[in-house]
């Protein structure tokens, strides 16, 4: 199975702002698995999005589970909203 580049800039659109809002770690370990999910549908050749995406839910996760923010969260934003432009 694989997820073309344009469905997961659609579900990275989707999904960047419910995990932006959410606050609870519960919820944003559910919103991590929905997106390693997706990465792990979208294949090997054209993963970028996935990828991004779901290395930023693991951050903010962990973020919210107490760990100190290290500044891979903003990395893995800015990979994603760099992404997200380029390819609109």
């Amino acid at each position: 199975m694989s997820i073309s580049r344009e469905e997961q800039m659609k579900f990275a659109s989707e999904i960047l702002p419910i995990i932006d809002e959410a606050l609870e770690p519960r919820t944003l370990e559910r919103l991590h698995e929905i997106a390693a999910m997706v990465l792990k549908w979208s294949g090997f050749k054209d993963n970028g999005v996935a990828f991004s995406l779901s290395e930023y839910s693991y951050e903010v996760l962990e973020i919210a589970r107490g760990k100190k923010d290290t500044g891979w969260k903003d990395e893995a934003r800015a990979s994603l909203d760099k992404q997200l432009k380029f390819d609109s």
